[in-house]
């Protein structure tokens, strides 16, 4: 069932619904969000503001320059960014899921990644991608495929490729790699660009993404990982869980938040050939691309070291901005381009990050005020962590799910109060599930996509009396009340497969699969992205706990 006249109801509701007078400071905040994103879809408006975002991403880079002599404070930092290098290494392969220079359609997985994708190079990146290829096993063996299928599977010529690499480089010391190599460089393409793109950011504007050459991609992710294990053991920043710490500290009245605009397209490849040590910045500038292909099908030299997109600039951002705040504040932190540091300094900081091209996001930042945000937590003393959400157009009844149970858990602010019982009218009875129970204590309790997106909430859930025996007996064994549990109607994504899952494999005849397997120590599915339908299942709920009526019948 597609629930087209549900998902019209809500596309009508949310489009026209007007907000009345906001009663307090965090209503107020809440419809402003919502107001961001909300909007009916536009082709046009959508292409005007891409557009946009590359005239603007093309005039911002034109406009970056570096001063000849810095802030005093810039050279403290290249001292302590010397003495956190002394122990980087590039980190092992990561695999990604993100988009290519060349378009993917969806195939991201390992697989795809290992077997379908096109392997793509700029020049100055060769030499760190033959050594990736060479150090990592998936790929090693992924280029004899690769190469086989490219000679035909033609054991003799394969075999006198071979013995002529052999003949080549038998008097060097590494011949084995060097004998690689040259497979390597007959199914690795040279491009040497990375293309420009855009994702939606609100209403207003786009967000500019520079996508890499996979194997760029690669390299990258392996320096930019190699990043952030230096932090971890140099301050014991651990950027996998730092964003909830920065939720934490925003509580604190001396903190002031400060936010920069075009923070990844701001820092000049000049401040990081001054700041590192040539070992690293050989290795940003390497894997980096030097052009970008434009949307006017034109190439740019960038000044800008990279943008997001690239698969080390988050982590070359937050070392570059930390060995800066440092030197004020002890207990400064950043993630990105989300900075606390205490209110005192703070004025101090932005001048020295705009003397190098950084600019301070005004309308985001706050000093000596009573409201903070950073990370996606928002906080202000009168009224502790505000609850919000963003709010899009709803194309699909999962997004009526989710949007749905976002109005209601915002109820309590009288303008999505009313909003969430209007949405809720247009839903069948049949899927009304009990509202989810949640933990407000930090703020970000609620935002879980399990709690968000699993059944729509509602104060009124039907089908409370179920008769299913085994799996009351399942629910007694998990030590749950069956009575308390309501079955209902959820939904669950069914992707496309790029490929059918199978048990019995070969190593070379399944090798990207076989990696895929490996990389998640179980049968996984290779799936495509963005392209599937969403699908009712059967849940048991109390509001606290989901179960799939399915799995309990098979446990």
């Amino acid at each position: 069932m597609t629930h087209i006249s549900t998902i019209r109801a809500f596309q009508k509701i949310l489009t026209t619904y007007k907000f009345s007078e906001p009663l307090s400071f965090p209503e107020e905040f809440a419809q402003k969000r919502f107001l961001k994103k909300m909007e009916l879809p536009d082709s046009q408006n959508a292409s005007t503001r891409k557009q946009r975002c590359f005239t603007d991403w093309r005039d911002f880079d034109e406009s970056l320059k570096l001063p000849s002599l810095l802030p005093g404070n810039w050279y403290k930092a290249r001292l302590l960014i010397h003495k956190m290098c002394e122990g980087f290494a590039l980190a092992p392969v990561v695999f990604t899921n993100g988009s290519e220079a060349s378009p993917t359609y969806g195939f991201n997985s390992i697989e795809s990644k290992l077997m379908r994708s096109r392997w793509e190079c700029t020049p100055d990146c060769w030499n760190l991608w033959a050594i990736t290829a060479y150090e990592t096993l998936a790929i090693k063996r992924a280029t004899r495929a690769r190469f086989s299928a490219v000679m035909g599977h033609d054991c003799k010529l394969i075999s006198l490729f071979h013995k002529e690499s052999y003949r080549r480089f038998r008097e060097q010391k590494n011949y084995k790699f060097l004998c690689f190599s040259r497979m390597l460089s007959y199914v690795t393409y040279v491009r040497d660009a990375s293309r420009f793109s855009t994702v939606r950011k609100n209403n207003e504007k786009d967000r500019p993404i520079d996508l890499q050459p996979l194997c760029n991609m690669l390299v990258q992710r392996r320096v930019g990982n190699g990043l952030r294990n230096m932090l971890k053991a140099c301050h014991g920043v651990d950027l996998d869980h730092l964003a909830f710490k920065h939720r934490e500290l925003i509580r604190n009245r001396g903190k002031a938040t400060i936010d920069l605009k075009n923070a990844s397209d701001s820092i000049h490849l000049d401040l990081v050939r001054f700041l590192f040590p040539k070992k690293v910045f050989d290795s940003i500038v390497q894997s980096r691309t030097y052009y970008t292909e434009g949307l006017d099908g034109h190439y740019y030299v960038t000044r800008k070291v990279s943008s997001m997109g690239n698969g080390f600039t988050f982590e070359l951002m937050t070392v570059i901005i930390r060995a800066l705040g440092l030197q004020f504040d002890e207990s400064f932190s950043v993630f990105g381009d989300d900075i606390i540091i205490e209110n005192r300094f703070a004025r101090s900081l932005i001048k020295d990050l705009e003397a190098v091209g950084f600019v301070v996001n005004g309308d985001k930042s706050f000093i000596d005020s009573p409201f903070r945000e950073s990370c996606g937590g928002n906080y202000h003393d009168d009224f502790g962590y505000i609850e919000s959400y963003d709010f899009e157009y709803p194309e699909t009844i999962h997004d009526c799910v989710v949007i749905s149970n976002k109005a209601f858990a915002l109820r309590r602010y009288p303008t999505f109060d009313k909003l969430s019982k209007l949405l809720l009218r247009a839903v069948p009875r049949a899927l009304h599930g009990p509202a989810f129970v949640f933990d407000e204590t930090g703020g970000q309790g609620y935002d879980s996509p399990v709690k968000l997106s699993t059944t729509f909430w509602s104060n009124k859930p039907g089908r409370n009396c179920w008769d299913n025996n085994i799996a009351k007996n399942r629910l007694r064994e998990l030590c749950y009340n069956p009575d308390e549990f309501y079955l209902v109607t959820g939904f669950v994504y069914k992707p496309k497969t790029a490929s059918n899952a199978t048990r019995l494999i070969r190593m070379r005849k399944h090798t990207g699969k076989y990696f895929m397997y490996l990389n998640a120590c179980r049968i996984t599915n290779d799936y495509v992205d963005d392209r599937g339908s969403w699908q009712e299942v059967s849940y048991v709920s109390n509001g606290q706990a989901f179960f799939r009526l399915k799995s309990l019948l098979s446990y």
